[in-house]
């Protein structure tokens, strides 16, 4: 914590605080990259399983250790999920570079609710 002060407020009944926090940024090299979503399949569910299985049944937690032995893991899963069908076609259509699925799935769920408020006639939604 850099600075912490009690402020009084002439107009409030309490008196709020005011801190500030000192934080250190990470650097690019020590930062882990995202990784990408895999689309679940329930009914694939045990195709993936004996699949991912196969591709690391030699791996243990000292493999694991180094950057090498992460990145194998990584493209286990991924091939594992690729293997048993839960793999993404591509990303959505759009006009947009931003526009990925977060955004496909946030505007299928307003446009849910707006056929649900047509439907329902009520301006007062749950």
């Amino acid at each position: 914590i850099r600075d912490f002060r009690v402020l009084l407020q002439n107009f409030s009944d309490h008196m709020p605080v005011s801190f500030s926090f000192v934080h250190e940024s990470v650097s690019r090299e020590q930062s882990v990259p995202l990784l990408p979503k895999l689309r679940w399949v329930d009914k694939s569910k045990e195709r993936y399983k004996v699949s991912l299985a196969s591709l690391v049944g030699g791996l243990n937690e000292s493999l694991l250790a180094d950057e090498s032995g992460l990145e194998h893991l990584t493209a286990a899963v991924e091939q594992a999920a690729e293997m048993s069908g839960m793999v993404r076609t591509g990303p959505p259509v759009a006009k947009k570079k931003w526009f990925d699925w977060e955004c496909s799935k946030a505007r299928d769920r307003s446009f849910g609710l707006l056929k649900l408020m047509r439907i329902s006639s009520d301006s007062e939604m749950v």
